[in-house]
């Protein structure tokens, strides 16, 4: 009975598994370099790169909780989970800048009121179900969108107030109008105010 071919010990070639499998390992590294290169901007995104993180971590290790990970692999884990955490809080680049510079005082805090309005209402709708996966995985991608012009609404009250803050207000009616509106901004971003210059401002109205 044949056992099949009999291999030359003093060849140099490879056998077929051994090619299979050399190709099989370069084309898993290059996927896996790939993966890590690319950085996710959404959740469904990053939660896919924690996905492959723990299927590398199986690969190589045997099982999803062995902490024995390789250096290397620790590394190149780390470094995409980084850059994705850092791009899901990067600053949105269409954050709109508006030129307030023409608006008189009574408009700013017009302004300011309603978008105030705004800024709140988007506040509690964030607790919408429809908005929130659970209260471990976040947004969903609905609630994603809403929670980006969350921020930009914020972002938005606080030009105002800037705008308001570095102008000098000239009438009684004027004054009231500028200090209305930086008490109020101190409300929203501090719960209080607390900023002795604008304390001492408000007072000195008082007085008058």
């Amino acid at each position: 009975m044949s056992s099949g071919p009999v291999r030359d010990p003093t060849s140099t070639s490879r056998p077929n598994w051994f090619l299979r499998e050399r190709a099989l390992t370069e084309a898993q590294s290059a996927a896996q370099a790939a993966v890590w290169r690319t950085t996710p901007t959404t959740r469904a995104g990053r939660l896919a790169l924690m996905d492959y993180a723990r299927f590398q971590v199986a690969l190589y290790t045997g099982g999803e909780t062995d902490p024995d990970v390789p250096a290397y692999l620790f590394r190149d884990i780390m470094s995409a989970v980084t850059a994705a955490f850092e791009a899901d809080c990067a600053p949105a680049s269409d954050t709109a800048t508006h030129d307030l510079s023409g608006c008189d005082l009574a408009q700013l805090a017009r302004l300011y009121e309603t978008w105030e309005g705004v800024f709140h209402h988007l506040t509690g709708a964030s607790e919408i179900p429809c908005f929130t996966a659970d209260r471990y995985s976040g947004h969903t991608p609905a609630g994603e969108a809403l929670d980006r012009e969350y921020d930009r609404a914020g972002a938005f009250l606080s030009d105002i107030a800037e705008e308001v803050r570095g102008r000098t207000a000239v009438t009684a009616d004027e004054r009231r109008e500028r200090l209305g509106v930086l008490i109020r901004d101190e409300l929203n971003t501090n719960g209080r105010p607390v900023n002795d210059a604008l304390l001492a401002e408000l007072n000195a109205q008082h007085e008058r």
